[in-house]
């Protein structure tokens, strides 16, 4: 599952310091992926399931960790949101007080 991640121009990992919340390192990418959205940049999350591999490719200290890293690179020309069937109506997945009650 790195495709993305091997094949990317440039990735970001994001390493957990001793004592940090992974609740934090998602906020993280989310942020670096909707900043690099904002000036046309593509990314991707991916999970890193083999922690001890990564963490010896990175020369992590001993505590720190890193699960996530996010492929970021330019979109291909014929990329487009529609290819994953675009965005769903809103009454399909937003509901008022219960679930199946539409907005």
């Amino acid at each position: 599952f790195t495709g993305p991640l091997r094949s990317a121009p440039i990735a970001i990992a994001l390493v957990e310091e001793s004592g940090g919340y992974e609740f934090d390192t998602g906020r993280v990418a989310q942020n670096l992926m909707l900043a690099a959205d904002a000036i046309g940049i593509a990314s991707c999350p991916i999970t890193l399931h083999r922690e001890d591999a990564v963490a010896t490719v990175l020369g992590l200290p001993e505590g720190a960790r890193c699960r996530y890293a996010v492929a970021l690179g330019y979109p291909a020309e014929d990329a487009s949101p529609a290819r994953f069937g675009g965005r769903k109506p809103i009454d399909e997945v937003a509901y008022r007080n219960r679930h199946g009650e539409t907005v």
